[in-house]
């Protein structure tokens, strides 16, 4: 990339800082009896290994509700290739 400004200001690009993902952590029995998972964003993964095959493997909880999720993946290959994919699940209440 080139980042010349041409004498304009400009705000150089830096990583975000690293901070673990907020979920429950439901392999504590009991951690959370009296309160519902409402939570929206359900997973986040900013370091996702790709396997040589082109696969990964996630594991996470949904909330409470039933509902229709949509997962999205972006992301930049090691080439630099950028990379984006969206797909839906849904859960039900049996």
């Amino acid at each position: 990339m080139n980042w010349e400004t041409q004498g304009e200001d400009f705000e150089r690009l830096r990583p975000l800082r690293r901070d673990p993902f907020a979920a429950p952590n439901y392999g504590i029995p009991n951690a959370f009896p009296e309160r519902a998972d409402l939570r929206t964003a359900i997973h986040w993964e900013p370091n996702l290994q790709i396997e040589k095959n082109g696969k990964a493997i996630l594991s996470f909880y949904t909330a409470d509700n039933p509902s229709t999720y949509e997962v999205r993946i972006e992301g930049i290959l090691e080439d630099g290739t950028p990379v984006s994919e969206r797909y839906t699940f849904e859960v039900r209440r049996e």
